[in-house]
């Protein structure tokens, strides 16, 4: 018969594996989006790792990751392999996979998280 692909989230890096329990979880801070993966993917600033491609609130896995998704407006990851995305302070907004940067004049945010 043929053989398995490894879930999404894990990988097989050595030929061989007789199980899926030899498909090993995509260590923090990286991904694999697809079956069959041999190595996880790096995921770059600005987004984070998750689960799920409709997790839209910053928050990631810490294993087994799925997807790199953006981080949402008023959240950054200033390093990539990030598994969180923590909220602009004060002062401070961002868009959707951008850096928190201060507000411009004339403007202001008075919560985290603008």
């Amino acid at each position: 018969g043929a053989c398995t692909p490894c879930p999404r989230g894990t990988f097989r890096a050595e030929a061989g594996a007789v199980d899926v329990s030899q498909c090993l979880p995509c260590p923090e801070g990286t991904f694999s989006g697809s079956e069959g993966a041999n190595a996880c993917e790096s995921c770059a600033a600005g987004s984070y790792v998750t689960l799920n491609s409709t997790d839209a609130n910053g928050f990631g896995t810490s294993s087994g990751g799925e997807v790199c998704a953006l981080c949402p407006a008023g959240r950054e990851s200033t390093a990539p392999n990030s598994v969180l995305c923590t909220s602009c302070a004060s002062g401070e907004s961002s868009t959707a996979g951008e850096a928190c940067a201060a507000c411009k004049p004339g403007t202001f945010a008075a919560t985290a998280g603008a």
